[in-house]
């Protein structure tokens, strides 16, 4: 009996010494917790200050790996979020200001003319006012033109208007473009080169848009380019490419940088002096293009800058290229 009592005795004590350190273990683990999440607590203040720390770490070891792991990820979304939307600021500044400027120039010469000819209507002569008038008549023109640019990049950018998708030739939107600008590029420069395939060519597209990236892109060409003008067409297998070609004002050189920067809004190059344009063709020409399915890169080498227009198609037939080459 005695026995008995004495090993019951024992395991009481084994028990006892069982619960005291479990305990002992618990509390230490709950100190190491309490400690673990005041950090977390810390790096996660520390994120939202916009501190040098990107990601959480637990030191106590305690935490679920895979839990820190997916809040890791999470907060790496929420940092690139942040950053985007910083970059998104600045850049509306950037337009802010640009669109500021643009107005004002025209806004200023026209203000200055009127008042010229409000100060002056006694003694000017019917040939000055004439000249006055001109000159009001086409900055006016120039800031109707601006309007109506940023209204259109503004709808394209916010998804306001849609192109009217129809099966249909893209050949035959770029010929229309370069039968209404045929002229003006011929007095423009020294040669006019266009290499267009015959009719064949079948894609989903918007023609309106189609024939408003295109003219935009002749018209930057007018702008900017001096000596010659090219068009040429490069089939793939799942589109075509089509490229405008123009030469480069004496003495511009564009680096890659620059180019890179072609169809960025707060964009500009001192193309050549005297020339004018919103600036604001390329980066709608690039967006109907995309709303379109396709793409609008540009490349420079050292006379020349190419802008490509990459289209995609439906199932294709056969083509034959013609080529007409002018001057």
């Amino acid at each position: 009996m005695e026995n008995w009592h004495e090993l019951f005795d024992s395991m009481a004590l084994v028990l006892f010494v069982l619960f005291v350190g479990l305990l002992f273990v618990s509390y230490a683990r709950y100190l190491l917790l309490k400690v673990g999440s005041r950090r977390l607590r810390n790096q996660i203040r520390d994120i939202r200050k916009n501190s040098h720390v990107t990601s959480l770490k637990s030191a106590s070891g305690l935490f679920d790996r895979v839990l820190l792991g997916e809040i890791n990820l999470l907060i790496e979304d929420l940092l690139q979020e942040r950053k985007k939307l910083y970059q998104d600021e600045e850049s509306i500044k950037e337009i802010v200001t640009g669109i500021s400027h643009d107005f004002r120039t025209p806004l200023t010469s026209i203000s200055g003319y009127v008042q010229i000819l409000l100060e002056q209507n006694s003694r000017s002569t019917p040939e000055e006012r004439e000249k006055y008038l001109q000159i009001i008549d086409g900055r006016s023109r120039s800031l109707a033109a601006l309007v109506e640019d940023f209204y259109t990049y503004s709808s394209l950018s916010s998804f306001d208007i849609k192109p009217k998708l129809e099966n249909n030739n893209p050949l035959t939107a770029l010929r229309a473009v370069l039968a209404n600008y045929y002229e003006e590029l011929e007095n423009r420069f020294v040669q006019v080169q266009l290499n267009i395939p015959e009719e064949a060519y079948l894609a989903s597209l918007d023609r309106v848009y189609l024939e408003r990236a295109f003219g935009n892109l002749v018209r930057n060409a007018l702008n900017h380019g001096k000596d010659f003008f090219a068009v040429g067409v490069r089939s793939k297998d799942e589109y075509i490419e089509i490229v405008i070609r123009n030469g480069l004002p004496d003495g511009l050189k564009l680096d890659k940088e620059q180019v890179q920067k072609f169809f960025e809004r707060n964009f500009s190059v001192n193309w050549a002096k005297g020339a004018t344009s919103t600036g604001l063709g390329l980066p709608i020409a690039r967006t109907l293009l995309e709303q379109l399915g396709g793409s609008l890169t540009a490349e420079a080498d050292e006379h020349s800058v190419s802008m490509i227009c990459a289209i995609p198609l439906l199932p294709l037939v056969e083509t034959t290229s013609a080529s007409l080459e002018t001057k």
